[in-house]
């Protein structure tokens, strides 16, 4: 199944997708590693939402949709997506075989249906085969 992408892009980022390589750092961030631009779609599914924040917030449209992923680092991942993520909500993204673990630590509202999410990387797994073939005969 597909999942469309709701993530309506505000016309000063009409460029995304042509940005790519390390993206470079001020003075006044406190980074340890290195971002990377990605500018890559990926399939984000939301996997733990703070009882707290159950009750003063709707729950997001869809368990799992599709994001644009801004940018990667050891730490740390960066996307866009189409509605409000709350700091401690937690997802993982699928992205080139891999499962990446992530808590939100901020967003900020670009524009109407456009959110730009910082999120911690916990953890990076292989993603599971959907079938595995064992034909022994």
């Amino acid at each position: 199944m597909s999942l469309e992408l709701l993530v309506k892009l505000p016309e000063d980022l009409k460029a995304f997708y042509e940005e790519s390589g390390y993206q470079s750092s001020t003075p006044i961030e406190h980074r340890t590693n290195a971002r990377l631009r990605i500018r890559r779609d990926a399939e984000l599914e939301f996997i733990h939402i703070p009882n707290a924040l159950r009750a003063v917030t709707m729950l997001h449209s869809d368990p799992k949709v599709r994001v644009l992923i801004k940018d990667l680092s050891r730490t740390g991942i960066g996307i866009l997506i189409h509605e409000q993520i709350f700091p401690t909500e937690e997802f993982q993204v699928t992205f080139q075989g891999r499962l990446i673990h992530a808590t939100a630590v901020r967003c900020r509202r670009i524009a109407a249906e456009c959110y730009e999410v910082g999120a911690r990387v916990n953890q990076v797994a292989q993603a599971e085969q959907s079938a595995e073939t064992n034909d022994d005969d």
